[in-house]
């Protein structure tokens, strides 16, 4: 079986046997499902129990308690007995994968691999990833952006809860003038679920986009910060200092893209500073340096942006 998908301007075709595991796949795709035709890149998932890890494969890391081999040019993940439970072999635009039945975590594991995918595909587009959240609030476009844990969510839910549309949460992809929708489901934990009165675990992000929708440049850049007081603080950001940012959250967080683009074109660099200055053009950057009171950064980042739109 096969379906299809068009997710920020890249077309994904995933083949499949329309198990369990597909299904909540396809559940986290719903939103960007699509008519066959020509497509960017490729996943296959296929069931099967009848495998081993190769008797000379290396290992290289450990996951969840389970054990990460190479061998070549394949990954394999097995549990402590050994028992092959996921064989994958990553592409520039391929992922191919082998499951056990009884494999947990695969659903996780998939997400991040499709993720990957996506995004790769996308820059080889002429797209540029921004590890950052994006809403569209009073016909603005506004984009949080920072470390992981920073709250790049939890200030796209402040604005959704104040009215906002969700662009994405996560991951902004653009192509220098327009921003794509690109909702894949969160994870929060429980105090993330608690503040905002959501279910814990996964959470359907897209139930607030407007997934057909295309959105313009970035009107507000805001980098966050966490400190350790009781009160927030915003600052504005010198265009040059929210460029190299961009490249340090960028290199930080997905170093996998960075070596990548590096490896495939002498001038790697350039073409990501060229596309990050094309996305802060015209945009006002800020910081933001969070307190430890929700209600107080609730309030302080809604004046802020309130006060941007009618200045």
């Amino acid at each position: 079986m096969e379906s299809h998908y068009n997710l920020a301007s890249v077309a994904l075709k995933i083949e499949h046997s329309g198990d369990d595991f597909f299904r909540k796949m396809d559940d986290e795709l719903k939103y960007y499902r699509a008519g066959a035709g020509p497509h960017d890149c490729l996943a296959r998932f296929s069931r099967s129990d009848g495998w081993n890890i190769p008797e000379k494969a290396v290992r290289t890391n450990v996951l969840n308690n389970a054990c990460v081999y190479l061998h070549e040019g394949r990954l394999y993940i097995a549990d402590k007995d050994g028992r092959f439970l996921i064989r994958m072999a990553v592409g520039e635009k391929e992922l191919s994968v082998d499951y056990r039945s009884d494999c947990t975590g695969l659903h996780e594991l998939m997400r991040w691999l499709l993720k990957w995918l996506v995004i790769k595909s996308a820059e080889g587009k002429g797209l540029a990833f921004i590890h950052a959240s994006a809403a569209s609030y009073k016909g603005r476009t506004i984009v949080f952006c920072g470390d992981s844990k920073c709250g790049k969510s939890s200030s796209l839910m402040r604005l959704i809860q104040s009215g906002a549309t969700a662009i994405s949460d996560d991951s902004v992809l653009s192509d220098g003038t327009r921003i794509f929708p690109f909702t894949l489901k969160t994870g929060v934990d429980e105090d993330f679920a608690r503040r905002f009165g959501v279910d814990p675990g996964l959470f359907d992000i897209g139930r607030h986009a407007e997934h057909k929708s295309v959105y313009g440049k970035a009107d507000c850049v805001i980098f966050l910060r966490i400190w350790n007081s009781s009160a927030s603080e915003i600052r504005p950001l010198e265009y040059n200092k929210a460029l190299l940012g961009l490249i340090r959250i960028y290199k930080k967080e997905i170093p996998f893209l960075w070596s990548g683009l590096e490896r495939d074109a002498a001038d790697g660099s350039a073409a990501i500073f060229k596309r990050y200055a094309s996305i802060l053009e015209n945009a006002r950057c800020f910081e933001f340096f969070q307190g430890s009171d929700e209600g107080e950064v609730r309030g302080a980042l809604l004046r802020f942006i309130d006060g941007i739109i009618g200045a």
